[in-house]
């Protein structure tokens, strides 16, 4: 049985970089398919999915309070470039990240996930 709380504690502190379900489970010495279905299942969503919505979520919550540019959020919450970013934040959200700031639209986010997951 997995250690779900070591899986998020590793996530967490590598969040912005560029981390990979191979090298999670290698650092946690599990098997990448054993750790990959057993969070799916108690997650409810891949990691490689819940890494790049806890990305966004850190994003949203630093371009709401601060004056950084979009560009700088998404170089700071770990993503290779600010097209790339504003491609993804639009394929998930259905919009882009300069429009959410001007519109105030509500988001689904997720925080990260706490206390033993069963």
């Amino acid at each position: 049985m997995i250690k779900l709380y070591k899986v998020i504690d590793y996530i967490e502190s590598n969040l912005f970089l560029d981390i990979s379900l191979n090298e999670i489970a290698k650092e946690l010495n599990y098997s990448k398919y054993y750790l990959s279905r057993e969070f799916n299942t108690k997650i409810g969503m891949s990691i490689p999915d819940y890494i790049i919505t806890r990305r966004f979520t850190e994003a949203i919550l630093h371009i709401k309070s601060t004056d950084d540019s979009i560009s700088d959020t998404a170089f700071k919450c770990g993503f290779n470039s600010s097209s790339y970013f504003i491609k993804k934040f639009k394929s998930k959200f259905g919009i882009t990240p300069k429009v959410y700031l001007k519109k105030n639209v509500y988001l689904n986010l997720l925080r990260r996930v706490q206390g033993s997951v069963k």
